[in-house]
């Protein structure tokens, strides 16, 4: 089950499907648990605005270039977020470079895992 650093319940959901991050969530495991292209995208527009997470785990699901691509838009906005674990997922060479492209202009992530992806 996902794991919240505070809270357990941090992937509440609002009635249209948005995902919701509580303000006082600094750390978010969400690995393992099928979460995939369309879920990110939720995430991603909630990650945005965030200014508490530093750590999102979202290892081991079924994330790919579209995810990916949702994700490196929130990167260009959150110079919160310290470290985003996406190890054993479907990203390709898309996902990679929009990646890339999101983090161009960040400086606040430290640490990005990539391995046993497409890439």
């Amino acid at each position: 089950p996902p794991r919240a650093g505070v809270n357990a319940n941090a992937t509440a959901t609002a009635g249209n499907g948005t995902v919701l991050i509580p303000f006082h969530c600094t750390e978010l495991h969400l690995g393992s648990i099928n979460f995939g292209d369309s879920q990110l995208a939720s995430l991603a527009v909630a990650l945005e605005t965030n200014t508490q997470l530093i750590l999102l785990d979202l290892m081991s699901n079924r994330i790919g270039d579209m995810g990916a691509a949702a994700l490196a838009d929130a990167l260009e906005k959150n110079r919160n977020l310290r470290t985003l674990d996406l190890y054993a997922n479907e990203i390709g060479d898309e996902g990679a470079t929009a990646l890339g492209r999101g983090l161009a202009s960040n400086r606040g992530l430290a640490v990005l895992d990539l391995w046993d992806n497409k890439v």
